[in-house]
């Protein structure tokens, strides 16, 4: 639809209003429409709850921050628990 009517300009405003709606919405609701194949907090909890051994339950934590799961700051929090 946007190649048909891209002469017109309203992709163009559509695209301001989608500019707009980004800018004003919460991180959470754009994790919940955008981000839903991402692991949610309940599992990033549940897969803590049930301790390994510490250098796996660190792997996890490192695999977790790396793929954007968790912070820096959780992380590092997390391993000083475990150690």
């Amino acid at each position: 639809m946007y190649l048909i009517f891209c002469w017109t300009l309203i992709p163009a405003i559509i695209a301001i209003i989608d500019c707009i709606i980004f800018l004003t919405m919460s991180k959470e609701a754009f994790d919940a429409k955008y981000n839903q194949s991402k692991l949610p907090v309940s599992n990033y909890q549940q897969a803590l709850s049930h301790p390994q051994s510490g250098a796996d339950e660190i792997k996890k934590l490192y695999e977790m921050k790396e793929r954007g799961i968790i912070t820096q700051d959780e992380f590092e929090l997390k391993k000083k628990m475990l150690l």
